[in-house]
Parts: structure tokens; C-alpha cells; sequence
């Protein structure tokens, strides 16, 4: 299986105890990944893709949506005050991700923008898991998946501001070969992790 990193080391990891004390007999591979992997010629049974999907050929199950969240730490938010608006980013330490695909920063998205609100990086990250560092540790506001930070929100570790543009990046999904799910082993893996999956998206 290949799944990208932060969600694997999150999610994927502490399932896989469950799964093997379920089916002791099953040997699992586990590929952190944040570059696209070449499925068939990769040699994978089953991949968990980010986003929209663009290969028809393959088999999907959609788990859930990936949702991002803007947020930061109280105590940032306490010393630069919350936004209120998207144009009230501007005045704010924006800390982003660099996407290993491309090299280059995300751009952040909102839905409910009537149009396009560009925002200007203070700093920018090639590594969720520091992303999230920085929100934490009151470096300025950050844009991650909701499996990333939710954990910290829920604890009052961080703060979700502009909550009314929460958006949504295509869906998170179990892809695999049409062949592959015939595999009765491989057709547990893929019931057992997209019901994990589902539960901790959140």
C-alpha cells in the first residue's frame, strides 16, 4: 500500500496493529508516499489517493471528503488578533506547505469566495508534520487536512478561524488494479482500512 505520509503516520500506522491481530496470516507493505505512485507498474494492491481522481481505469472506494482547516495557535491568535475575513490574512504570518510533486507553495482555497483571495506566504514547509509544529508552536496560521490538526483543535492545542470557508479538496479514496480486490486478503485490507480511515478523517 502506498499512502501519502502524514495521513499514513496518523491514521494508517495505529490501524495496523488492529489489522494484523485480526488477520495475523496477511503481510502488509506500507509505502509512505507524497509523489504519485505509478500503480500498476508500482506493483501496489492498493494506494489512498488525496483529491480528485483521473484515472478511469482503476477501481475506487471514496472514504470521505479532505477537508482543510485554517487555524493557529490561541496564543497567536491572543498577540495578532483573529481574522474575521479572507482579506484580513494579509495582516497575518501565513505558514505553507510546499507540494513535492511541483515545488512549489499551495495555494489556499475557501469556498464561499465570491473571488479569488491570493495570499502571500511568511513561511513555507516541505513537511506536514512541521506544519503543524509551527501552528502549534505560534509561528502564524496555517491551511492542513483535517486529520492533521483535529486532534489539536478538539484539545484547545489550536484555534480554527474562518470556519464559514472551510473547503474541500476532492475526496480522499482507496484506488486499486480492477484485478487486485479479488484477493480475498486483498479485499480485507481494503474493508478493514476504509473504515479506519473513515472514522479519523475528522
Amino acid at each position: 500500500m502506498s499512502v501519502p505520509t502524514v495521513l499514513g503516520r496518523k491514521i494508517i500506522m495505529p490501524a495496523l496493529l488492529d489489522f494484523r491481530i485480526r488477520f495475523p496470516d496477511v503481510t502488509t507493505e506500507i509505502s509512505l508516499d507524497d509523489v504519485k505512485v505509478d500503480i500498476i507498474n508500482g506493483g501496489y494492491d492498493v494506494v489512498l489517493r488525496l483529491g480528485e481522481l483521473d484515472d478511469s481505469t482503476l477501481r475506487a472506494r471514496r472514504i470521505g471528503p479532505h477537508t482543510f482547516i485554517t487555524c493557529a495557535s490561541p496564543k497567536y491568535l491572543a498577540h495578532r488578533g483573529t481574522p474575521q475575513t479572507l482579506s484580513d490574512l494579509h495582516n497575518h504570518c501565513c505558514v505553507f506547505y510546499r507540494f513535492p510533486t511541483t515545488g512549489r507553495p499551495e495555494v489556499w482555497a475557501f469556498k464561499n469566495s465570491l473571488q479569488p483571495t491570493p495570499i502571500k506566504p511568511s513561511v513555507v514547509l516541505n513537511d506536514g508534520e512541521a506544519l503543524a509544529s509551527a501552528a502549534l508552536g505560534g509561528l502564524g496560521i496555517i491551511q492542513a487536512p483535517s486529520y492533521l490538526v483535529s486532534e489539536d483543535i478538539a484539545a484547545g492545542r489550536l484555534q480554527a478561524v474562518l470556519a464559514d470557508y472551510t473547503d474541500e479538496r476532492g475526496s480522499v479514496s482507496l484506488v486499486w488494479p480492477p484485478m487486485s480486490a479479488r484477493a480475498p486478503k486483498v479485499r480485507a485490507f481494503i474493508d478493514f482500512m476504509a473504515e479506519r480511515v473513515s472514522q479519523k478523517l475528522y
